[in-house]
C-alpha cells in the first residue's frame, strides 16, 4: 500500500515510525564512525578532564574552584579576586595564569568561563582531545553535516510530499505533521551534533567508574589543597558534585541548572553495540550520538 495513501491518523503513525528509524540510523552511522576503543587520557591533569566534559568554560570554573582552595585567589563579598598580584608566578599551568590575570580584577566567580585569555589556553586541550577521537574534528564535523543534511532532507521530503498531496485534494489539517516534522529535523541535529563523541563519551564513562571512590568520600576532602582531589572531583562530575558545606565558593562558580541532563551513557557507549540500550532520548547535548 502506498503510505501517502494512508489517511491523516495512520500517516501520522507511519512518519513516528519513519522518524525512529532515520534517528536510529544517525545514532548506528555515528556509531560506527565514532566508536572504537576508548584511548587513555591524562587522568592526573584535572582540567583536561573538565575540558572534554564541559568545554573551556567547565575547564575555567574548575581551575577557579582550586586556585581558590590553595589561596591563590580568595572570596571578597560576592566576588573572586586574585590574593597576591604575584600568583601567576606560582602556577605552571597556562589555564590557571589565565584565571589568574582574569581576577585581577574583582569579578563574579561565574563570569570566568568568559575569559577569552582561559579559552585560549585551553587549546591544547581541544586539539589533543580531537586528536584522539574524543571530541569531533573537522572532517569528523563535515560528516556529521552530511549525515544529518541527508536524514533531514527524507524527512522533511516524506512530511512536505503528504502536506502537497493533502492539500491537492482539499485537506488542510496538516498541522500536526508540520508539527512532527520539524521536531524530528531538530532530533536529528541535536543526536547528530553532540559535543563529544561515541568514543568520548566512553572515556568519560570510564572516568566516571575510576573516580566512584573519590565521588563516594567528597564529603572526607579537606579544604587547604594539599591534594588535587577536589580539582579531579569537579572534573569528572561537576562542580556540583564537590560538597559546599566544606567549599562555599563553589556556589559561586556553579552555572544555573540546565533543563535537559548532561548525558553521558558512560562507558555503555564504547562499542556500537551498546548503542541500543542509550535510547534516542538520552543521546541529547551531552552523550553524543550514542548516547554534552
Amino acid at each position: 500500500m502506498n503510505p501517502f495513501d494512508l489517511p491523516g491518523p495512520e500517516f501520522l503513525v507511519f512518519y513516528l515510525f519513519l522518524a525512529g528509524i532515520v534517528i536510529a540510523g544517525v545514532l548506528g552511522a555515528r556509531c560506527l564512525r565514532e566508536g572504537g576503543d576508548a584511548p587513555r587520557i591524562d587522568s592526573s591533569d584535572p582540567y583536561m578532564i573538565a575540558y572534554l566534559r564541559g568545554g573551556h568554560q567547565e575547564a575555567a570554573r574548575v581551575a577557579a574552584l582550586s586556585l581558590v582552595d590553595r589561596g591563590l585567589l580568595k572570596v571578597k563579598g560576592e566576588e573572586i579576586v586574585t590574593a597576591d598580584p604575584s600568583a601567576e608566578t606560582l602556577v605552571r599551568r597556562p589555564i590557571e595564569k589565565a584565571v589568574l590575570a582574569w581576577f585581577k580584577v574583582p569579578k563574579e566567580g561565574l563570569s570566568v568561563g568568559d575569559s577569552l585569555e582561559a579559552e585560549a589556553a585551553c587549546a591544547k586541550y581541544r586539539v589533543e582531545l580531537e586528536r584522539l577521537g574524543l571530541l569531533p574534528d573537522e572532517e569528523a564535523k563535515r560528516t556529521r553535516f552530511r549525515l544529518n543534511a541527508g536524514a533531514v532532507l527524507i524527512l522533511a521530503g516524506v512530511a512536505l510530499t503528504k502536506i502537497a498531496i493533502a492539500l491537492a485534494r482539499g485537506r488542510t489539517n496538516v498541522e500536526f505533521l508540520a508539527v512532527l516534522m520539524v521536531a524530528s529535523a531538530i532530533a536529528v541535529c541535536v543526536v547528530g551534533n553532540a559535543t563529544r563523541t561515541v568514543r568520548g563519551n566512553a572515556v568519560l564513562g570510564h572516568l566516571k567508574t575510576r573516580f566512584k571512590w573519590l565521588e563516594d568520600r567528597a564529603g572526607s576532602i579537606f579544604p587547604g589543597g594539599e591534594t588535587n582531589e577536589l580539582a579531579i572531583l569537579a572534573a569528572v562530575y561537576g562542580l556540583g558534585a564537590v560538597p559546599a558545606i566544606l567549599f562555599p565558593h563553589t556556589k559561586m562558580l556553579r552555572p544555573k541548572k540546565r533543563t535537559s541532563g548532561d548525558g553521558g551513557c558512560g562507558s555503555s557507549c564504547s562499542s556500537c553495540s551498546s548503542c541500543s540500550s542509550c535510547g534516542g532520548g538520552g543521546c541529547g547535548g551531552g552523550c553524543g550520538g550514542c548516547g554534552s
